[in-house]
């Protein structure tokens, strides 16, 4: 029994930490969306993979690049990373048009998801440049948004949202895929179990979420995704620190007033304008009492 005890001890101290699997930051194509006969670049940027593969003979690529294409037809792309703990897959799509595009049609630079992928009940975050539309919109209830913007989304499963761009001249589209991922005895890529922070309010009263900033660098936080059945954005605010701390020189303060009791979820991503795609979030969970 101690010699057995003994060789389980070894076996635990000799067995290596498990990797996470690989984290696609990024994959879009830009313009997302061409007439037949014009070239597009995909753009991607992966971390903690062996490999990194594109599909349709594009083959082994770095794990940061940009390649251009020219696809006859509207074609989907599939992103392969891979190391000793799985596999995460990222896709785009670029929407060929067979007629030749006016010259003033809506230009959709990039649409895309902030993760690629998420596990069950996570928070998705869809960003898209456009210039040159009258209107935009996004499907699966989406709805009307802002020619640059981000929104955040809890897909039941596996989802493709189109985008669309309207003006005078005529309309473009663009589509990108959320994978939903089963959860796996693996780990998930890190951006899919970002740590969730609780939070606690009365119905009828407001909190506050305070987070680190610096506006100097570019960067400012985003509200990704709140649910405006349970809380209401009340307003937002940057607050200089007396004496600026690591990093930091100020807060950005958001507060909400709780409306509903139950459970729900807020997404914030501290984003640049140069790199939308690119972004770190922090998640919370909010648990409304009477």
């Amino acid at each position: 029994m101690l010699l057995a005890l003994s060789l389980l001890l070894v076996v635990c101290a000799c067995a290596a930490p498990q990797v996470a699997r690989p984290t696609i930051n990024h994959f879009y194509a830009n313009p997302a969306s061409i007439s037949k006969g014009d070239s597009c670049t995909l753009d991607w940027k992966v971390a903690g993979a062996d490999t990194v593969t594109i599909d349709h003979a594009i083959g082994t690529m770095p794990a940061i690049g940009i390649c251009t294409v020219t696809p006859d037809e509207t074609m989907v792309y599939e992103l392969t990373a891979t190391n000793s703990s799985g596999v995460t897959v990222a896709d785009t799509t670029v929407t060929v048009s067979t007629k030749p595009q006016a010259a003033d049609i809506p230009v959709i630079s990039h649409f895309e998801s902030t993760p690629n992928s998420v596990l069950p009940g996570g928070i998705a975050t869809l960003a898209w440049d456009v210039t040159g539309a009258s209107s935009v919109s996004i499907d699966k209830g989406v709805g009307g948004v802002e020619a640059q913007g981000r929104k955040g989304v809890i897909p039941s499963g596996t989802t493709k949202y189109t985008l669309m761009a309207v003006n005078a001249s005529g309309e473009v589209s663009a589509s990108t895929n959320v994978v939903v991922m089963e959860p796996a005895t693996s780990q998930p890529p890190a951006e899919v179990v970002a740590p969730h922070i609780g939070l606690q309010a009365g119905k009828g009263r407001q909190f506050t979420i305070n987070l680190d900033a610096n506006p100097s660098t570019g960067f400012q936080w985003e509200l990704d995704y709140y649910d405006p059945d349970f809380v209401a954005l009340v307003g937002s605010e940057y607050e200089s620190y007396s004496v600026p701390q690591m990093g930091s020189t100020g807060s950005q303060k958001f507060t909400f007033d709780a409306l509903k009791v139950g459970d729900t979820k807020i997404k914030l991503s501290y984003t640049h304008p140069g790199e939308p795609l690119n972004s770190s979030s922090k998640y919370y969970d909010v648990h409304i009492t009477p």
